[in-house]
């Protein structure tokens, strides 16, 4: 297993969405933080399924996809002052 620094927990927020957060409670699932092939074969295999106990959509695994790989023009910007 990674160290908790290199993956980012999969939870399923009130609304029902997956959504990357290490607080929201409940069950959760790790991915890896920097890698779109884990976050992809996880998709593959049905892992957030399995691990979260819920049936996803593949507009919201690709919402969350977009929610942990590319940034918002927000976070771009907070880099680029730094």
């Amino acid at each position: 297993m990674l160290p908790t620094d290199r993956l980012i927990r999969i939870a399923v927020d009130q609304s029902g969405m997956p959504t990357a957060s290490r607080y929201l409670p409940g069950r959760g699932a790790w991915v890896c933080k920097h890698s779109t092939h884990c976050f992809t074969s996880a998709v593959k295999h049905k892992a957030f399924d399995r691990a979260l106990r819920a049936k996803f959509t593949p507009s919201q695994l690709s919402l969350l996809f977009d929610q942990i790989f590319r940034p918002s023009f927000t976070e771009l910007e907070d880099h680029s002052t730094a």
